[in-house]
């Protein structure tokens, strides 16, 4: 169980990482708040981070949900491979 924690914790981390360029962006590129058009490249950080924030939604609890039922390693597992496929973006 502590690994699905840990695939918890290093998602939510992700999200605040992709969260942080979304602000560095924000400033490289002129875009002030609460804007959220203008840069072609801030614009695509923004949807990175508005994506993953959509993702997580469903993620989160079915990942909890899931190694309930089924072995948890599978479920790690499953979820590394989100981490990679979010980073990959």
């Amino acid at each position: 169980m502590a690994y699905i924690e840990l695939i918890t914790v290093l998602a939510l981390l992700q999200f605040l990482y992709f969260g942080i360029l979304v602000g560095r962006a924000r400033t490289r590129y002129g875009v002030k708040a609460p804007a959220v058009s203008g840069d072609a490249t801030f614009e695509r950080y923004y949807r990175v981070q508005a994506n993953t924030l959509e993702l997580l939604v469903l993620f989160l609890p079915a990942l909890w949900m899931a190694s309930s039922h089924i072995a948890p390693l599978w479920i790690v597992a499953l979820g590394a491979v989100y981490l990679v496929g979010a980073l990959s973006i």
